[in-house]
């Protein structure tokens, strides 16, 4: 299994679940929308005003899951750094929902923040199947 098949099983925009670390060192688990594999980078998105920002800021460690299609679990484990890429940011704010774009109608507005996720590897699990791992 390759980083391009995480799309198969997990659609852009699916809901799922950030665990990241608060200032006194304990989780921090909040929903969170899945923006998917862009350009083979896998990117959430986040204002730079929220919690979550600074959290990621001090301690980039995060893990993320989600339930993907045909009853898979998804665990993503990986190393969350601000992206200042202004052609990455472009073409993820251009694949945002419609939700998303009224909160930020363009790119710069409301601290839009991509998150870029590095150094990690992905399980992918299902009842009574083996399971399968994407390191990146």
């Amino acid at each position: 299994m390759e980083l391009k098949d995480l799309s198969t099983l997990l659609a852009p925009h699916s809901p799922g679940y950030l665990a990241t670390v608060d200032e006194n060192g304990k989780p921090d688990v909040r929903g969170f929308e899945w923006q998917g594999v862009i350009d083979n980078k896998l990117v959430l998105i986040t204002s730079d005003k929220k919690n979550v920002f600074k959290q990621i800021q001090n301690n980039g460690n995060i893990a993320y899951f989600a339930q993907g299609q045909n009853g898979t679990f998804i665990r993503v484990y990986a190393k969350a750094t601000h992206s200042t890429d202004a052609a990455l940011v472009q073409k993820v704010w251009d694949n945002c929902n419609d939700n998303v774009k009224q909160f930020y109608p363009t790119p710069k507005d409301n601290g839009f923040a991509v998150l870029h996720l590095t150094d990690g590897h992905i399980t992918v699990a299902a009842w009574g199947q083996e399971t399968k791992e994407i390191k990146f």
